[in-house]
């Protein structure tokens, strides 16, 4: 199955002092396509500039780019509607990249330290609203 990574996996790849730096870097070596929405795109930019520094964040922009395993998914409308109806409904209190990153999961394997979403990806609570 293909995978994606959460914005807290790509933070940890690029942040040594993150707690979980070791196993996404042990998620990253995996020789797989490794599939980034533009979601988790703009949102690890963000975080690494904040977090980490602004040259952490153009070498993940970088990247993203230049490595063959990696693959932008590119949200078209009628996903951006499924990730806002779900956001709407959703009482997980998901992110909306999170509830982006929830309805990919019928699709990809999703990468997440995040344990709300995690949770969610497990039990399929998403499915209880529809979209």
């Amino acid at each position: 199955m293909n995978s994606i990574f959460d914005t807290n996996v790509w933070v940890a790849l690029f942040n040594e002092q993150d707690a979980h730096h070791d196993a996404a870097q042990r998620l990253f070596s995996q020789d797989e396509t490794v599939f980034i929405p533009e979601y988790v795109i703009l949102e690890t930019t963000t975080v690494l500039q904040l977090r980490a520094s602004k040259q952490k964040a153009d070498m993940f922009a970088e990247m993203i780019f230049t490595t063959e395993q990696l693959e932008v998914l590119y949200a078209s409308d009628s996903f951006f509607l499924s990730v806002l109806t779900l956001f709407q409904q959703q009482s997980m209190k998901l992110s909306f990249v999170d509830c982006a990153l929830l309805l990919l999961s019928e699709h990809y394997k999703v990468y997440t330290f995040d344990e709300a979403l995690e949770k969610a990806i497990c039990s399929n609570a998403h499915l209880t609203n529809p979209v």
